[in-house]
């Protein structure tokens, strides 16, 4: 039996800021502003590259497990099909 798919993904945005030392403390003080306290989570360039490559390898497996599963289910529906084609005919042939 083909079972139903997941409900999809839905993802909450995410907001990236990019502060640099000219625009550090403009940033403290509109943050403060803005959200209360102020906590940095820091990440080095090279390493939000590995994220995004990261991501991006994740996206590919899903969409190969998706394609795998259409596969799979397809090929259940087909064969479900070409058994019930036998017995028909192997009814009508009675």
């Amino acid at each position: 039996m083909i079972q139903s798919r997941p409900k999809p993904v839905q993802m909450a945005n995410v907001k990236f800021e990019v502060v640099t030392e000219e625009n550090l403390e403009d940033f403290i003080n509109q943050f403060r502003k803005d959200y209360g306290e102020v906590v940095f989570i820091a990440m080095p360039v090279r390493d939000y590259e590995r994220l995004a490559i990261n991501i991006q390898d994740i996206r590919r497996f899903i969409n190969q497990q998706s394609q795998l599963i259409v596969y799979y289910e397809t090929s259940i529906s087909e064969a479900s099909e070409s058994t019930a084609n036998k017995n028909n005919l192997q009814n009508n042939e009675e």
